[in-house]
């Protein structure tokens, strides 16, 4: 029975192998997403870790490995809207998708949230069309919950990045058949860790999830540099997408004047594209207009007559 199972017969030999490596490559855990995509499980890879060591460079190399010089057509950035992603996997089948600021789309304290709703519910339609998911994120901690205990399969936490380039991480993952938030044992990020050795120790003797190290390659060993300023170029658009939103939520809670989020909005012109301004100002709340009473009514005639 063992042999035949899916679980215990493809999945859990795969990993095993890795233990068994300690230190493993980026084209290992791709082999362990083709088993999950072909068997059509969950397959959320979330990449963790500060900023600067390195997360979106491990998911865009993984991406191009996969995908080959279109990678950047399912690289998602933070300017597009949870209804962008939803469209993408209702569009394909078969493929792998990166997310640049997961934390944008499932943050915890946006759970009850329905765009958050309707992205998870998505994310099963992605698990039957084979379709797997890179997300980069600081802390996954900070993932919505029933992301965390239904949908996330491995995690990524790159630790530390080398001076010569590139990185390394902990390759973290669960059992798929139990969902709990206790499954990946991230509980020890709580403890009083000072230093690497310590963390390294906790993580190899006390996290039962954990599986291995991976070295992370330096960008340009895979990337090329016209890609990689691209990909610079489409963060800086990212980033003013995201000023855009933060006046948009301050207009509609009053906070600034339309005058002030009018010349804000002008400047931010020349760095976001026509489109995507568009789709962010049909967030406004445009203040409704007063219903005329009786004595409105009056006025007016007294005003016409």
């Amino acid at each position: 029975m063992k042999k035949t199972a899916v679980f215990e017969g493809t999945y859990a030999p795969a990993i095993e192998k890795m233990r068994k490596m300690r230190v493993i490559g980026f084209k290992e855990i791709l082999d362990i997403i083709a088993i999950l995509r072909t068997f059509e499980m969950d397959c959320q890879v979330v990449i963790a870790g500060q900023n600067g060591v390195g997360k979106s460079i491990l998911q865009n190399i993984m991406l191009k490995a996969e995908l080959g010089d279109s990678w950047m057509d399912n690289l998602i950035m933070g300017d597009k809207l949870t209804a962008d992603i939803v469209q993408l996997i209702l569009e394909n089948e078969n493929t792998l998708l990166g997310i640049d600021e997961l934390n944008l789309y499932l943050n915890y304290r946006k759970h009850s949230e329905s765009d958050q709703q309707h992205l998870l519910n998505t994310f099963e339609l992605a698990r039957e069309n084979a379709i797997g998911v890179l997300g980069c994120v600081r802390d996954p901690r900070k993932l919505t919950l029933n992301y965390r205990n239904g949908k996330m399969t491995i995690v990524i936490w790159v630790l530390d990045r080398f001076r010569e380039g590139g990185s390394y991480a902990a390759v973290f993952i669960a059992n798929p058949a139990i969902e709990s938030s206790m499954r990946f044992g991230f509980d020890w990020l709580d403890t009083d860790l000072q230093s690497f050795d310590r963390v390294r120790a906790v993580i190899e003797n006390q996290v039962t999830s954990f599986v291995c190290y991976m070295k992370i390659p330096d960008a340009k060993e895979y990337l090329t540099t016209a890609e990689i300023k691209k990909y610079r170029a489409m963060k800086k658009v990212a980033k003013a997408a995201a000023h855009l939103e933060y006046l948009i939520r301050q207009l509609n809670r009053k906070k600034i004047s339309r005058p002030y989020f009018d010349d804000a909005l002008a400047k931010l012109r020349p760095m976001i594209d026509e489109g995507t301004i568009e789709k962010y100002l049909k967030m406004i709340i445009e203040p409704k207009k007063k219903k005329g009473g009786r004595f409105n009514d009056i006025e007016r005639e007294v005003e016409d007559g």
